[in-house]
């Protein structure tokens, strides 16, 4: 179940870019949370195994399109030190948030296999807030960002060879 999350989430890498843009960063980073939101919520309610695969992609995915961009989003509302705080919060709350939602599924699987999904709840009140309190950028700023952080075309050889070694094996 932790594969399917990780190879969408490098197509999820791949595309946000491309995706902010064409409609610029706070849309898809809110496009991306609610997928995430959903993909982690809706197994709280089902039971079939070919929809729960589809959630983890989704999730992968939502991932993805945001994951890479709130870099972009840091780089743009603050500078120097500040920036560099910012970027070292951004990534110690990802570790924190996976060891933390990791653990608390842990602990809810043991009342009931779909009660770990609600550790993941945590995306309503975060997607709320950023809707509310996070300005957009403007297009042409993202854009120029966004170009600046495009991803080497060897990268993606190399993360194609893997995920095709990956497969076969």
């Amino acid at each position: 179940m932790t594969t399917i999350p990780s190879l969408f989430l490098i197509v999820g890498l791949i595309g946000s870019n491309w995706l902010a843009d064409k409609w610029g960063l706070k849309p898809i980073i809110l496009a991306g949370v609610s997928l995430t939101a959903l993909a982690e919520l809706l197994p709280l309610v089902v039971n079939n195994f070919v929809v729960l695969m589809i959630t983890r992609a989704l999730f992968g995915l939502g991932v993805g399109f945001f994951n890479s961009l709130l870099v972009v989003l840091i780089s743009y509302f603050f500078t120097g030190q500040e920036r560099l705080q910012m970027l070292g919060l951004q990534s110690s709350f990802e570790v924190l948030g996976g060891v933390l939602s990791t653990f608390i599924a842990g602990q809810l699987v043991q009342f009931n296999w779909h009660l770990s999904f609600l550790a993941y709840a945590i995306t309503l009140p975060t997607l709320i807030l950023f809707a509310c309190f996070v300005p957009a950028v403007p297009l042409t700023i993202s854009q120029r960002r966004l170009k600046a952080n495009r991803i080497n075309p060897l990268v993606l050889v190399v993360v194609g060879v893997f995920v095709v070694n990956l497969c076969r094996d």
